[in-house]
């Protein structure tokens, strides 16, 4: 993965799980004296557009990592963050089709329950990737997260003994 490609990962999931979090914090924890309202703080329309316009970015960069990082991880049996990498990908789908789907729904019962579902994979996605981080990091040889030349060679010729953490 470049570090282009790790900066738009992390950007666009940083952005997206932080307006997706303050747009729950707004709609379900605050409440409004107003019984006419429909928001509970007056910048929870511009949260939730921020996050529904930053989402399709995540995405995006998403797929651009999948057979250049996390497909070509898996085929070479690289054992460094394998559990969490897999755990993060196996969230992205059921996320992203969750927040696609709520903004489709019209019953009320079905809205919330997939706005609950969508909250969980979010959450479980942006813990996932954290601790992907911490992983390939602590088990990395040199400390850094990032394999020494040798080490990738090593790897390439012999992916029945990819790096192991």
């Amino acid at each position: 993965m470049t570090p282009f490609e790790r900066w738009s990962v992390w950007v666009t999931s940083v952005v997206t799980t932080v307006t997706g979090l303050v747009y729950v914090w707004m709609k379900y924890a605050l409440h409004t004296t107003d019984p006419w309202s429909v928001v509970n703080h007056p910048l929870q329309p511009l949260v939730l557009k921020l996050h529904i316009v930053t989402a399709p970015l995540l995405v995006f960069m998403v797929g651009v990592i999948a057979l250049r990082h996390v497909w070509k991880h898996f085929l070479n049996g690289s054992r460094w963050g394998r559990r969490t990498g897999i755990g993060v990908a196996l969230m992205t789908a059921p996320m992203i089709v969750t927040g696609y789907v709520i903004q489709v729904l019209t019953d009320e019962g079905l809205v919330r329950a997939m706005a609950w579902s969508h909250i969980a994979f979010g959450t479980v996605y942006a813990v996932g990737l954290v601790l992907h981080q911490v992983m390939i990091r602590r088990g990395a040889p040199n400390g850094n997260g990032r394999a020494t030349a040798a080490e990738r060679s090593r790897a390439a010729a012999r992916p029945d003994q990819a790096l192991r953490s």
